[in-house]
């Protein structure tokens, strides 16, 4: 049986008569990288203040490790790493100082420190940095230290919130890679993000809510697959030789339900797997030459807006 790290049972959080969270319950696995996504005022940002017990339910429970949020809540709070979407960092320190700074308000012994330093810089690659001011770092270096900052204690989970937000491409992309490396090492993790092809790169499975509500909770292989019981199969097909008999032959295939046209490219909408053979057969038959052929799985970003809708 996997390890719950996370255990949101029917968990509520109202301000005044407006509930963000309602009726929420969710688990994290260890050694899992989960997505927490929803639009704008689904109420992510609640969820995570309530997790990581900068804010309490008004009803339900939370425990992290076990650890009951609102009874044991200091034990709770030692296995959690928060990498906030806004953080402030020190220009004139150095890296290493920001890291010794943040140790001793945890309360870590001198010895334990230092090490926690060194091993923290080394997981983020950021050890050729470690005696120089955060003042000449770049974004993505200063977002690696914030995560370095955030496993100085070796928490159960890391929390990350927009992980991504404000960096240039460079930037984001070391954040990804070092997600997913900390992925690949065991670690587990909770990342809240708007980025829906980052998040379909970074975590195995995901949470959707919207207006306070959990609406599905899976790994995204099998949110895709639903949705493709659900709407069909998309083919992609690329011709040489993109002419009229060749994509009569296409439509004429029993099964084919919608075919669009983008110079020798075609996008082939069919109902079962059956008619995915038939349909390469049909344009070769009508003499047409297949440059590529392949079935297109709906995206996170599809799953996303199936679930949520546009403007909903």
């Amino acid at each position: 049986m996997p390890e719950t790290v996370v255990e949101v049972q029917n968990v509520t959080r109202c301000y005044g008569k407006l509930c963000a969270v309602q009726d929420l319950s969710l688990t994290v696995e260890k050694g899992e990288s989960f997505g927490f996504l929803g639009p704008n005022g689904a109420g992510k940002t609640t969820t995570i203040k309530m997790l990581t017990g900068f804010i309490r339910p008004d009803s339900g429970t939370i425990r992290v490790m076990g650890h009951d949020m609102a009874r044991d809540d200091i034990e709770a709070k030692r296995r959690i790493g928060l990498v906030p979407d806004e953080y402030g960092l020190y220009d004139d320190l150095t890296a290493a100082d920001h890291l010794r700074f943040y140790g001793r308000l945890l309360g870590m012994p001198q010895s334990d420190r230092e090490a926690a330093i060194e091993r923290s810089l080394k997981l983020v690659e950021l050890t050729e940095q470690t005696n120089n001011k955060t003042k000449g770092f770049s974004h993505g270096m200063r977002q690696r230290l914030v995560i370095a900052q955030a496993l100085m204690h070796g928490p159960a989970i890391l929390f990350l919130d927009e992980p991504t937000t404000g960096l240039d491409p460079v930037g984001a992309k070391e954040v990804r890679d070092l997600i997913k490396k900390m992925t690949a090492g065991g670690m587990t993790l909770f990342i809240s993000s708007h980025l829906l092809f980052e998040v379909q790169e970074m975590c195995r499975s995901v949470a959707v809510i919207n207006r306070g509500r959990l609406l599905k909770k899976d790994t995204i292989a099998n949110l895709s697959n639903v949705l493709k019981d659900k709407i069909g199969r998309q083919l992609f097909l690329m011709l040489q030789n993109p002419e009229k008999p060749v994509y009569d032959a296409i439509a004429a295939v029993a099964g084919v339900e919608g075919i669009s046209v983008e110079g020798p490219a075609y996008k082939i909408r069919v109902r079962s797997p059956e008619v995915q053979f038939e349909v390469p057969k049909a344009a070769v038959d009508a003499g047409g030459r297949i440059l590529a052929f392949y079935e297109v799985n709906p995206s996170l970003e599809d799953v996303f807006i199936d679930l949520v809708g546009v403007g909903k």
